[in-house]
């Protein structure tokens, strides 16, 4: 499986979705988006509006966090550790 900065937004959704055992078509109407805008999504590099990454991110079981980052979790968020340790993890993320 990819890391976090090899897999795209639109592999990462396309692996849930296969998982999930969907189609894009049934995620499009359940989500109620037009059926060509997730092949957009993946052609043109784009994301979701907020509101339908939510729908999207519930109806395939994830945060929506995960579903546009690949992070299940920000360690960047964690308030009981310091800043030295939050800039080590960014490097390690973004590396």
């Amino acid at each position: 499986m990819k890391t976090y900065t090899e897999e795209t937004f639109a592999e990462r959704l396309e692996r849930l979705i296969k998982e999930k055992k969907l189609t894009q078509i049934s995620v499009a109407d359940t989500v109620g988006i037009r059926r060509p805008t997730i092949s957009d999504w993946k052609k043109n590099g784009s994301y979701p509006p907020a509101d339908i990454a939510v729908k999207i991110a519930m109806l395939l079981g994830v945060s929506v966090e995960y579903l546009v980052t690949g992070v299940e979790k920000n360690p960047l968020m964690d308030e009981n550790i310091g800043l030295k340790e939050k800039i080590r993890k960014a490097r390690e993320i973004l590396s």
